[in-house]
């Protein structure tokens, strides 16, 4: 709440006393008889004015009741008079009186009605003078109140109010020159001149000269009431709200204006918030002070609500402690996200709202920020955008350039509302907008040697951030790597790069560059260090190291939501998940595919256990009709799965039942990460469930061993070798090379096209000699387009399709060559972060055995962790 200055406003009421001790105006009269009074009234006019020498009783009896403070009569007699009637006099006499009631615009209508008709004595001047300054017309204001000095200079009020008037209306310099008239003339009110001075320095934006003069006035009389109130109203400007409330707890100044008690007290509030935003210590004297701030707050507004209670509704006193309880639940909106305390703020803002829509944008930049925590991203949106538009309209071409430039905090609001929204492109625009407004360099006045600017840093850092979010990662990473390049970068742009590293699929490269933040940050307790090193180690499979990370992340900053999530993609990914998938097949003969063919499978594992290891058991049912009869087997399969840092591998018992036999299984497969781009791959068992279902039904098992080797260079290229060889109980044996390969085509924020290439050799030692398709050697070569398209994406909830086409060339040994295509089409929908359902459906033709088949398929697939 902004208080009305604590000054003087020389709009003398009877009976009040001047300080220049001169003006018999200004001074109550004693009881006098009524002829001495029509003499003394003769002789001073009103207001120091020489008057007509002769007054009726009546009149003067009117003119003492307005000294004495009873002014209606006076003024009701005036507006009675016809205006020809009224003499200079009795003008000069109505508008000093006017202006003692306190009734300005009437004071200003009476002086335009008659300023041309009658001559106005000095002291009717500085009573309009004095008007204009209360309606703040300053210059009209200081202009009067010259005026009336330049005919009576021995008025020392009069030089005040002028001062004042100019120094309210910007003129700083010639209120400095009139306090230095007024110096000169008035040596010795050494006090007013002091509080004067104070009041200039203040009001024209020089807080700590006012308390300079405010603290010598108090020195000077320190039981002087104005004196007092001066100086709380510097210590206020000097934003020494503290230092004030201590003032008045120890000095206890005998008439301390309550509305300014409550002001000092909010303005305190103020500051431990400001104190807050740019504290640095431990975590925990941060988060006791922030609870210091809280508590504050509600102390103070239960005391305030008491009193609003206490007050008389429609008072001035119940009206303006409505608006201070506002301001100090508007201020606390602040303290509460300091706080992390999301919902209490949006809480306390929906209430603040139903009383009043208008809030200041500093409170609503917390308001935006708390909408973004709780995911409320089109809200924040909304908020942020009405920001910037009001700066805009409030910004003049007088301002410069520099003034159309939207200050840093709302610029990242801005754009991190737009990324969570899905607003990509948008974002980017954005980014490139606020850094074609920044300047690289700043300078400070009397330095000659321009500086960096830090905001043009955190603006590049942010640009490169919003390629991020957008998935335009190598676009991300260059830009990253740029600003490294132009200097040793701060630790939020080591953090960008970090994230970029681990979303093209390098978390060993960024766990080097966490490293290098480690040593030169100095902080290895900071909440983004703590993060994506937990983050990392995860990837990594470090699984002790990312928990002791999570748990110290939650010991420091229990407050933060960021810690949350991060503990609840740790618990996620602890969870027992079951996987279900089932596949029909048909295709337009019974040769090699099979008609009717349906496959399913179920497959549940336990939580870690000992941090390493994972039970799992699944069943496998598959059936379809052949020439020769209908096929099925059945699985059941137990086993367990280890993975520790670059290393997971399987291992399972199964039992397989097929042609009315059971066949014991066994099954090892193992992968290796050499680096954040080579793979080893390994795969060995016996009785394969990949045995071919005709054969099976024959009574024919396989045993297989496969290797594989890939190579990755991020998330747009991908290269992968397969070697595998199958045994298979009737005497053939199959080998089998098969090589793919993916290289993004295309990104966008919610599209991307890659392309694909599939080749891939076998061959049989028994050719055709069994009942599946064996054949001798066969070749295929398979290009394909995939298109992925985002339909929706709300934060971990995700709605996507896909379009697969691939069309190439299949050749066996002995039936010659053919066409090989294949259409395939899906979505995939993740309803959270515990649960997917996709399926796809597609056809294919190539030929076997120089037969050409038509298969058609739908799959699918469902995943629940619990």
């Amino acid at each position: 709440m902004t208080l009305r200055a604590a000054v003087p406003i020389n709009n003398r009421r009877p009976g009040s006393h001047c300080s220049c001790g001169q003006c018999p105006m200004s001074r109550r009269i004693p009881s006098l008889s009524s002829r001495l009074l029509r003499s003394l009234a003769a002789a001073t006019a009103l207001g120091c004015a020489a008057v007509p020498a002769l007054a009726d009783a009546h009149y003067d009896s009117l003119i003492h009741q307005a000294r004495a403070g009873q002014t209606a009569p006076a003024l009701a007699y005036f507006a009675a008079q016809p205006p020809g009637n009224l003499s200079a006099r009795h003008v000069n006499d109505w508008i000093v009186i006017s202006g003692w009631a306190g009734q300005d615009q009437q004071t200003l209508a009476i002086y335009q009605q008659h300023r041309q008709r009658v001559r106005l004595e000095p002291a009717s001047l500085a009573a309009v003078g004095r008007a204009y300054r209360n309606l703040k017309h300053w210059d009209m204001a200081a202009s009067l109140l010259d005026a009336a000095i330049q005919r009576e200079p021995q008025h020392s009020d009069w030089y005040l109010a002028a001062a004042y008037a100019l120094a309210e209306g910007g003129h700083a310099v010639q209120a400095s020159a009139q306090l230095d008239a007024f110096e000169q003339r008035f040596a010795q009110q050494r006090l007013p001149l002091l509080l004067a001075r104070s009041y200039v320095a203040r009001i024209t934006q020089q807080p700590y000269d006012a308390l300079q003069y405010a603290s010598a006035a108090i020195e000077l009389a320190p039981d002087n009431a104005q004196a007092q109130d001066h100086y709380l109203h510097a210590l206020r400007a000097a934003g020494m709200a503290e230092r004030a409330l201590q003032y008045l707890a120890t000095a206890r100044p005998a008439e301390a204006d309550a509305a300014l008690v409550r002001s000092l007290q909010a303005d305190y509030g103020a500051e431990l918030v400001r104190i807050g935003e740019a504290a640095s210590g431990t975590q925990a004297e941060d988060q006791a002070r922030k609870r210091r701030t809280l508590d504050y707050y509600a102390q103070l507004l239960a005391q305030w609500q008491q009193a609003l209670q206490a007050s008389a509704p429609g008072s001035a006193e119940h009206q303006a402690l409505q608006r201070d309880i506002r301001r100090v639940r508007t201020d606390r909106l602040v303290a509460l996200w300091q706080a992390r305390q999301a919902q209490a703020l949006l809480d306390e803002y929906a209430a603040l709202q139903a009383q009043d829509p208008e809030l200041p944008d500093y409170a609503l930049m917390q308001v935006g920020a708390a909408l973004l925590e709780a995911r409320q991203p089109e809200e924040a949106l909304r908020i942020y955008d009405g920001i910037a538009q009001r700066r805009a309209a409030n910004t003049t071409s007088a301002a410069g350039a520099d003034a159309t430039r939207q200050p840093q905090g709302l610029f990242t609001g801005r754009l991190y509302a737009r990324v969570e929204a899905e607003q990509f492109d948008a974002a980017r625009a954005l980014a490139r907008q606020h850094l074609a407004q920044t300047s690289p360099e700043r300078r400070i006045p009397g330095n000659p040697n321009p500086l960096p600017n830090t905001d043009w840093s955190a603006t590049r850092r942010e640009q490169a951030a919003a390629e991020l979010y957008a998935g335009r990662l190598p676009q991300a990473q260059a830009q990253f790597e740029e600003l490294m390049a132009l200097g040793p970068g701060d630790s939020h742009t080591h953090m960008g790069l970090v994230s970029t590293y681990r979303n093209r699929g390098w978390p060993r490269r960024a766990a080097e560059e966490l490293k290098i933040i480690q040593h030169t940050s100095g902080d290895a307790h900071d909440l983004s260090l703590l993060l994506e090193q937990a983050g990392v180690a995860q990837e990594l499979q470090d699984w002790s190291t990312a928990q002791a990370l999570l748990e110290h992340a939650q010991q420091r900053y229990p407050e933060e939501p960021r810690v949350q999530r991060a503990l609840r993609q740790w618990q996620v990914a602890r969870m027992p998940v079951v996987q279900f998938n089932a596949e029909y097949r048909d295709s337009d003969s019974p040769t090699a595919i099979g008609e009717g063919a349906t496959r399913y499978a179920l497959l549940g594992y336990s939580a870690p256990l000992h941090e390493r290891w994972r039970l799992f058991a699944a069943a496998r049912h598959s059936s379809g009709n052949y020439l020769e009869g209908k096929g099925r087997y059945h699985q059941l399969a137990a086993g367990a799965q280890w993975h520790w840092r670059d290393t997971q591998a399987e291992f399972e018992l199964s039992a397989l039942r097929a042609a009315q036999r059971t066949h014991a299984g066994l099954r090892l497969t193992a992968r290796h990460d050499l680096d954040d781009h080579w793979q080893l791959q390994g795969r060995a068992a016996r009785n394969s469930i990949e045995t071919p279902l005709r054969a099976l039904r024959a009574g024919i098992t396989a045993d297989e061993l496969a290797l594989g080797l890939q190579w990755r260079a991020h998330e747009s290229t991908r290269l992968g070798l397969t070697a595998e060889a199958m045994d298979f109980s009737d005497g053939n044996r199959r080998t089998g090379y098969f090589i793919d390969g993916q290289q993004r085509l295309f990104t966008a924020a919610h599209l991307q096209l890659d392309a694909g290439m599939e080749l891939s050799h076998s061959r049989n030692t028994r050719p055709g000699q069994g009942p599946y398709f064996a054949p001798q050697r066969d070749w295929s070569l398979l290009p394909s387009l995939t298109a992925y398209h985002i339909l929706h994406r709300r934060y971990e909830q995700v709605w996507r399709h896909e379009l697969h086409l691939a069309a190439g060339r299949y050749s066996q040994h002995g039936f010659g060559s053919g066409g090989y295509q294949r259409l395939r089409y899906g979505q995939q929908w993740k309803w959270n972060d515990t649960t997917s359902l996709d399926w796809n459906t597609g056809l294919s033709w190539r030929p076997y055995d120089g037969v050409r088949e038509r298969a058609l398929y739908f799959n699918i697939g469902f995943s629940h962790r619990f």
